[in-house]
């Protein structure tokens, strides 16, 4: 990591926080990036359900929500081999969830992690947002150019939003987290 001034040769690239610029999907735009496969992305929703989230003994964490220095984050169950530790027989057995890119990837992307950072980490064209999520996948484990990609979606408050009950289910679960790891300390 290099700070945004001062000595620029320190030799290691410097990755975050960065200023998002919408610049590269704009029609006719200089910096418009011509795409060989444009398409929305595509969603598939994997095979854990909430109760592998928050109490698998086979997972590498029997809780999977976790608070790391720099954010909140939430793990898909995996074991030691990296296996995906649930299994939904309806949805065809152990699926991670998963996202078609656009933009010529030609496979599936499968979701490692989500994180929640509180103040955004990045901007939006010198915007700082009240909230970032960032969903975290990687492209295939057994891919030789095995690869990170990340969806980034900015939040911000207002007063007279709709109530998400899912988020305040997350933070109640964070919350719990919280306590059990002041208890064990």
């Amino acid at each position: 990591w290099c700070p945004a001034e001062g000595d620029i040769d320190c030799g290691q690239h410097r990755q975050s926080p960065i200023d998002l610029n919408r610049d590269r999907g704009l029609w006719n735009h200089p910096n418009e990036k011509k795409c060989p496969d444009w398409h929305w992305m595509k969603y598939e929703d994997g095979a854990c359900t909430w109760e592998d989230m928050i109490d698998n003994d086979e997972s590498i964490h029997r809780n999977n929500f976790l608070i790391r220095r720099h954010a909140l984050q939430i793990l898909q169950p995996v074991d030691g081999n990296d296996r995906l530790r649930c299994v939904n027989e309806t949805q065809g057995g152990r699926r991670y969830p998963r996202v078609d890119y656009s933009k010529g990837f030609p496979d599936w992307w499968h979701l490692a992690h989500t994180e929640i950072s509180v103040p955004s980490e990045h901007t939006q064209e010198g915007k700082r947002y009240d909230a970032e999520v960032t969903l975290a996948h990687f492209y295939e484990t057994d891919h030789y150019k095995n690869q990170l990609g990340k969806i980034v979606i900015f939040m911000q408050a207002y007063d007279f939003a709709e109530p998400w009950p899912f988020l305040d289910k997350m933070i109640c679960q964070w919350r719990e987290t919280e306590e059990q790891q002041r208890k064990n300390c």
